[in-house]
């Protein structure tokens, strides 16, 4: 897999955002923020941006914020971003530009809504809008059609499936009169998904039961 990453900003609250796209699929990317060669800042990218789905980056679970540890001095900055691994080496990711004002520390020192702001969540209609993103067919093929369907109905109903209906689908799936994905957005379709919310189990959730598609 390409490596991906973009710093979108540098907060009047000392606060890095972007977004970061590692090389593990399964785990999220562990970021390190670099200013003159030390780390100002660490974060982990598993943060849900809707916009990174609509633009078919994997399933948009890539963003981050992370405070800056040190001050930074007013004028323009080179950021580097790395990706950091569990065996000590690193990754860059790219260079980035930021600017501090001169009279950043005159405004606000802290913004307490940007560290307390609602986060965006998956949906059940993000999901069922870009289904195509979760590469369902690798987990029909290496689950096999009857525990494709149990655990896709655990996913949306958070319960094992009707038993009445697991012929049924299993007949489709194998015959291919039904994609996994159809079969996923049927059950999407629902009135009765996840009692009480509109969200899913994330992918970095130990509860997500579908399998990662491999790196591109």
């Amino acid at each position: 897999m390409t490596l991906q990453a973009h710093l979108d900003r540098f907060t009047e609250s000392s606060l890095f955002e972007g977004w970061a796209r590692g090389a593990s699929a399964r785990f999220p990317c562990q970021v390190g923020i670099f200013w003159n060669g030390e780390c100002v800042a660490r974060a982990i990218a598993d943060r849900f941006r809707r916009d990174l789905l609509q633009a078919r980056i994997g399933h948009g679970h890539y963003s981050f914020q992370a405070r800056s540890l040190t001050d930074l001095p007013p004028g323009e900055h080179a950021i580097v971003l790395r990706s950091e691994n569990g065996d000590g080496s690193s990754t860059d990711l790219g260079e980035f530009q930021i600017t501090v004002p001169v009279d950043r520390h005159r405004k606000s020192r802290t913004h307490i809504e940007e560290l307390i702001r609602p986060l965006p969540a998956w949906t059940i209609d993000d999901v069922r809008q870009h289904v195509g993103s979760l590469r369902l067919d690798l987990s029909l093929l290496a689950m096999g059609a009857r525990r494709f369907i149990d655990v896709s109905y655990m996913f949306v109903f958070n319960r094992w499936a009707d038993p009445g209906a697991v012929p049924r689908f299993e007949r489709a799936l194998v015959s291919g009169e039904m994609s996994p994905e159809q079969f996923l957005v049927t059950l999407l379709s629902h009135d009765h998904q996840r009692p009480g919310s509109d969200s899913l189990p994330s992918p970095y959730e130990a509860r997500y039961p579908f399998l990662f598609p491999p790196a591109d």
